[in-house]
């Protein structure tokens, strides 16, 4: 299984894991699931209208930003690929919104928008 979104909810407990979800769905107890399986995860907000600084994700690639984003408590929202990508492998990130401005925060558990495309060679 692998971790998706994490969606935040008004709870006394602060990350808190309160639910999990597949496609939005609940999961029952006992349920099986299938091997690498996304779970979204609901967590505990806390009593605080608790804020992170937006990450600067420009130049890395898609399982760089997605470690920053989770250790944030942030999530990826819309992936754009450029037309010449056919490997999302070797994507980077050329742009982001919200964009990365000093200081500017934004709620945890909320999603950052991801442009991609394939690096620029080095002309010499």
């Amino acid at each position: 299984m692998k971790v998706g979104k994490l969606e935040y909810q008004p709870d006394i407990a602060t990350n808190k894991v309160l639910d999990f979800k597949v496609n939005g769905m609940a999961i029952e107890i006992g349920q099986e699931l299938y091997y690498g399986t996304i779970i979204d995860l609901v967590v505990g907000q806390g009593l605080s209208n608790e804020k992170v600084v937006v990450p600067n994700l420009i130049g890395l690639s898609r399982v760089e930003a997605n470690i920053i984003l989770k250790s944030t408590s942030l999530n990826i929202g819309l992936e754009y690929f450029n037309n010449v990508i056919s490997d999302s492998n070797y994507a980077i990130i050329y742009k982001q919104y919200p964009q990365a401005i000093e200081s500017k925060e934004i709620s945890i558990g909320s999603s950052i928008d991801l442009y991609f495309e394939l690096p620029k060679r080095d002309s010499l």
